[in-house]
């Protein structure tokens, strides 16, 4: 491939000054298959050709060319240039480090590729991170946050959290905000630290079916954190305040209020009592008090004829409730053609309710010219 730029005629004049010779144009030559090339060089790596420095990682040692890995890593760069023994002999040992995850950045460094399982993405991250290896973790954070869901949320936010991605770490909150209940399920929700759930629970965005959700979360997560020595010692009682203020306790259940009062996270924490009593006398006193979360869908108790609700704008989800026997229903709220069709753009909007629907727990109301219901767990406060 050539590129070709033109020159001033102040440089034309110059240049035939120096030697006589026209010089109209500039030509950039552009190398159309670089894979061989890389090729080359990794073969000559792996044949000892020209190396000249030697990496230590696990016990292993890996020879390689001290021109390519300044070239690809900050880390290596400050090695070899420093004033210490590794520039003196050539010589680094990694630690922290396995020698599987070390020869997949060695490829990425010579070729700018390379192949591994997707299990192995968050140590190579981390090492890549670590030893600033260029376009690693760039090319890591996408492959893991298209591939965020419930299983991997907690852990991608923290990695997020640690090695300074905030990409990944927003994109694996977003994540988390719409499942908690498959967190509190999963086996990362008991190493949640306390500043992370603080985070997660106080959020408007978090979407759960009622507020008895959020309790039952904290509840789990304190009762993991009590069966534990380390974590045990790690919590504070400061940590648990913050905890019990993110629970919009007005807007739970009598029944639920009961096993409240006997649960040893609030009778057992200082001012556990007095956390839950201050919730309820902020509208005695007309106080400004947290309502229904905004992500949040309405209880069936909540809907009312003649009130204005909002509709949710996740099609996807709205589709698989309605497809689903929500909590309480007897029967489907239903999908069909007209609805399909009508939803995208009703998805956001304000209506009024004309009926509701005992047997699907869910609203009637006229959207876009037809008269659909849709179950509670898709309608919102506007």
């Amino acid at each position: 491939m050539c590129r070709t730029e033109s020159v001033s005629r102040k440089r034309q004049r110059r240049d035939l000054a120096e030697d006589d010779t026209p010089t109209r144009c500039l030509v950039t030559l552009v190398g159309s298959d670089w894979s061989a090339s890389n090729a080359k060089k990794m073969a000559m790596r792996r044949d000892n050709v020209f190396v000249d420095c030697e990496v230590s990682v696990g016990g292993k040692s890996f020879a390689a060319h001290r021109l390519v890995l300044s070239a690809e890593s900050d880390f290596f760069k400050a090695a070899f240039t420093s004033p210490m023994s590794e520039a003196a002999t050539a010589h680094v040992t990694l630690h922290e480090v396995t020698p599987s995850i070390f020869d997949h950045l060695l490829d990425w460094m010579y070729t700018g590729t390379t192949d591994i399982a997707e299990s192995a993405l968050p140590d190579l991250l981390a090492a890549s991170c670590r030893l600033q290896v260029d376009g690693v973790p760039a090319a890591i954070e996408e492959c893991l946050i298209a591939r965020l869901d419930a299983s991997s949320a907690l852990s991608s936010w923290k990695m997020g959290e640690e090695l300074e991605l905030p990409d990944l770490r927003d994109a694996a909150k977003e994540v988390a905000l719409t499942c908690l209940p498959d967190l509190v399920a999963s086996a990362d929700f008991a190493s949640i630290s306390a500043a992370c759930l603080e985070e997660l629970l106080s959020s408007e965005q978090l979407r759960v079916a009622d507020e008895s959700v959020v309790y039952g979360a904290l509840k789990t997560w304190h009762s993991q954190q009590m069966t534990s020595w380390d974590r045990r010692q790690q919590m504070t009682d400061e940590d648990l305040g913050k905890l019990l203020r993110c629970v919009r306790w007005t807007l739970l259940t009598a029944a639920t209020m009961q096993e409240v009062n006997e649960d040893p996270m609030v009778t057992g924490h200082p001012e556990g009592f007095r956390i839950v009593a201050l919730a309820f006398q902020a509208p005695f006193f007309k106080l400004p008090t947290p309502q229904v979360r905004s992500a949040s869908p309405l209880r069936f108790a909540d809907l009312r004829q003649g009130m204005s609700v909002r509709l949710l704008d996740d099609l996807a989800y709205i589709e698989a409730q309605c497809n689903s026997i929500v909590e309480g229903a007897s029967k489907k709220a239903g999908w069909s053609l007209t609805k399909e069709r009508a939803t995208p753009s009703l998805a956001g909007k304000t209506v009024t309710i004309e009926a509701v629907n005992v047997e699907s727990q869910g609203a009637k109301a006229s959207f876009g010219g037809g008269v659909f219901v849709y179950p509670h767990t898709v309608l919102h406060r506007p």
